[in-house]
């Protein structure tokens, strides 16, 4: 799917109270589409730099340091552009997509409820809209892959935020303790516990596990898993990456609740990140 389709799922399922849906008068008002949009976390961050990617705009990328610069590139034409279309497809949305409090939770109780009829979710929220005690739609899901937008060449990109918690292995560890911990991780990461892992209802990323024909058997999603994984981006991994995000939640907030426009946050927040990084020199002039 494309994004301009789901745009046009977002426009055909709106519907007032009382108006026809599926044959018969909507019990309240229904929605056409949802996606993280809340100031927490990192809810409205991991949608945006999906549609930024997607468009051809960037973040400010590390693997550049120390020339590579945030101004001029978060607030590039075509990050701006990927911003704008962020925004505008919060009208095919519940209200509360405009307040700065529609998180993941939020998305999901959404749609388990039967008022949003396509919602682009973390996976790992999947479960509970399969559940008849806890979904009304239960019995109507279908998965598929994130939409995608169009390049230059014709060809749909599908860049989107990776997910997950990382291990992390701290550097005042002992070595019996770093020994240890990476023991586990080579236990944990191996196919056989992967395999069990993924059966249980988790995900695997590793490319021997995900892409043998028994994974996509795991669960329903699982199909479209593997094809997933080739797209994946990353925000940023310094020791300001609380303040990139801290910062940049709060603007992204501002935008999403019309206090201002897309490009006014974007040149907020490039300004911010090129001053903190030059600062702590992962930008050099």
């Amino acid at each position: 799917m494309e994004y301009h389709t789901f745009e046009k799922v977002g426009q055909f399922f709106m519907r007032k109270k009382g108006e026809m849906l599926a044959g018969k008068p909507a019990d309240d008002d229904f929605y056409g589409i949802a996606y993280q949009a809340g100031k927490g976390y990192d809810f409205s961050t991991s949608q945006i730099h999906t549609m930024i990617w997607q468009t051809g705009g960037n973040i400010w990328d590390e693997t550049q340091i120390p020339k590579g610069h945030a101004e001029g590139v978060v607030n590039s034409e075509l990050s701006v552009k990927g911003f704008d279309h962020f925004l505008r497809l919060l009208q095919y949305m519940p209200p509360v997509a405009k307040t700065g409090t529609m998180d993941i939770f939020k998305t999901d109780e959404l749609f388990r409820e039967g008022k949003v009829a396509m919602n682009i979710e973390w996976i790992g929220l999947g479960e509970a809209s399969l559940d008849p005690k806890t979904s009304k739609v239960s019995d109507k899901l279908a998965f598929g892959l994130m939409p995608g937008l169009r390049g230059a060449d014709g060809k749909l990109v599908r860049w989107s935020q990776i997910g997950g918690q990382p291990f992390v292995l701290m550097t005042w560890n002992t070595d019996l303790q770093n020994k240890e911990a990476v023991g586990f991780v080579k236990w944990w990461l191996s196919p056989a516990i992967q395999n069990q892992y993924a059966a249980g209802g988790g995900q695997s990323a590793i490319k021997t596990v995900y892409s043998d024909p028994k994974y996509a058997t795991y669960r329903p999603w699982n199909r479209v898993w593997a094809p997933s994984l080739d797209w994946q981006k990353d925000m940023w991994h310094v020791p300001q990456f609380f303040e990139l995000l801290t910062q940049q939640q709060d603007q992204y907030d501002l935008a999403i609740t019309g206090k201002q426009d897309a490009k006014t946050t974007l040149d907020n927040i490039a300004k911010f990140q090129e001053n903190l990084l030059t600062e702590a020199g992962l930008i050099q002039k």
